[in-house]
């Protein structure tokens, strides 16, 4: 059992990691230049685009120019204990910067571009090999996007942000300090201008790389014994699908994949900048098809793991592989469908029994209400759910890392009231991150996962029901 000790030396680590500064607020929610939450008042919205459907990808390489910590391991391992003050990643850092790189972190976009009441229109997702992404970040880049692209009218309701979930690319891109604790270290201009600006040149590009689909390769398989379950006794989801878009040449103009697993080939210990799992895949697919992007979209990643092969290009390249063998040509779609709503969830609270924490003689109430009064400054109660539907098949983006037993609680629900979508989905960590998203069933399991849940055994159950209530307000 984990005693009260612990929490004090989690708070320790906590205040430790937070980027106290006298000139500014330490919760600068009211900064409405700079908020940390999506606020009550968010719109969302709902769109297809038809006619003469076009898509556009491009990547481009994240080169820090200064040393920069690694984001995704909240562990001792990767902590500078006492911090370091002098100009690391362009200021203080708390964390240990990267040591080596392999299959460096990339910025990758897919931007389609149609019809909507007989004007252009767009959808676009950016895709970051970062372990997810905070609302703030989500908030800048879209103003950002806005401020470059003022005639493509990017709102909530077309434009989503997806982290592969890598646990070794950059740390320092949100400036919430609940997230510093989490996934190391304070916010870091330096590296946040970089991969900006990486982002605004990848979507000039797949602006002027638009093209029209003249066929796709889809490929649905079931691939087994390259990931495995954190959670004993539930299966992992072993589900692949892949996706070519091809123009009238039949060249590839760019593929992504969906798998599920945290990529965590590099360890805690280990400090080496990469996109891990998701880009050796995407490097093994870009060779195998000619496409000079392909992005990698993680799945029910909540209790899934990658396995950690002897030789890392044997796996990978045995991978695609199985992956291509199922690929089958087909006519492209002509027609991209898509919505997000944003929903309240319960209230932050600590997973006690996930934890394992025995608070001997305290009540457990006294740290409740304790940790309420600033809960809404660390993580607040509104997040935003997107999906999008192309070719009969529905992508939900899920703003946290679902597991298996949710991804199957979600079948129900559609079975029950959408028995018309055959199949679907789930592309995690996109747009917010509220933890661990779990059955209710699950939550009071002792593990590292359901005791970093972060709003309740409820949360997951309440984003179900939002998908299904925006599924109906969308008119499916």
């Amino acid at each position: 059992m984990i005693k009260l000790n612990i929490l004090i030396i989690f708070s320790i680590l906590f205040l430790n990691s937070c980027q106290i500064e006298l000139a500014k607020s330490l919760f600068n929610s009211s900064n409405s230049s700079n908020a940390l939450f999506f606020s009550p008042d968010s719109v969302g919205g709902f769109g297809t685009l038809t006619g003469n459907l076009q898509v556009g990808f491009s990547s481009r390489t994240i080169y820090p120019t200064d040393p920069v910590s690694l984001t995704g391991f909240g562990s001792p391992l990767r902590r500078l204990i006492p911090p370091n003050l002098v100009n690391i990643g362009n200021g203080p850092s708390y964390c240990k910067p990267y040591l080596n790189i392999d299959k460096q972190p990339r910025v990758k976009t897919l931007l389609f571009k149609g019809q909507n009441n007989n004007s252009d229109a767009y959808y676009l997702i950016i895709d970051l090999d970062i372990v997810a992404i905070p609302i703030d970040l989500n908030l800048k880049l879209l103003t950002l996007l806005n401020k470059y692209f003022p005639n493509k009218n990017f709102s909530h309701a077309n434009v989503q942000f997806i982290a592969t979930h890598t646990h070794s690319g950059p740390a320092g891109l949100a400036e919430n300090p609940f997230w510093a604790i989490a996934v190391c270290d304070r916010f870091n201009s330096s590296i946040y201008n970089i991969v900006t600006d990486q982002i605004i040149k990848s979507v000039t590009e797949s602006i002027n790389n638009l093209n029209n689909i003249q066929s796709i390769d889809l490929g649905e398989s079931i691939i087994s014994s390259y990931n495995f379950s954190r959670f004993p006794g539930m299966p992992v989801d072993q589900n692949s699908l892949y996706l070519n878009f091809k123009d009238i040449n039949s060249n590839s103009m760019g593929c992504f994949q969906i798998f599920s697993g945290h990529p965590t080939w590099y360890g805690a210990e280990d400090l080496t900048f990469s996109a891990d799992f998701a880009g050796y895949i995407e490097t093994s697919l870009q060779s195998k098809i000619g496409a000079n992007t392909c992005i990698f979209f993680n799945a029910t990643v909540g209790n899934a793991t990658v396995v950690a092969p002897p030789d890392k290009n044997i796996f990978i390249n045995n991978f695609t592989n199985v992956v291509l063998s199922s690929a089958v040509n087909q006519s492209a779609p002509t027609s991209l469908s898509y919505g997000t709503i944003f929903i309240t969830l319960p209230g932050f609270q600590i997973n006690y029994s996930g934890c394992g924490i025995d608070l001997g003689w305290i009540p457990q109430n006294f740290f409740e209400s304790v940790v309420s009064l600033k809960s809404s400054d660390i993580t607040n109660n509104i997040t935003k759910i997107s999906w999008f539907s192309y070719g009969g098949i529905y992508f939900f983006m899920f703003p946290g890392e679902p597991l298996y037993d949710t991804k199957m609680a979600l079948k129900d629900l559609l079975a029950q009231n959408f028995p018309n979508i055959g199949k679907f989905y789930v592309l995690s960590t996109a747009n917010d991150y509220v933890g661990y998203l779990m059955t209710s069933g699950n939550y009071s399991t002792q593990n590292m996962g359901t005791c970093s849940t972060m709003h309740g055994p409820n949360a997951a159950s309440t984003i179900l029901n939002g998908f299904i209530n925006g599924l109906h307000q969308s008119g499916l």
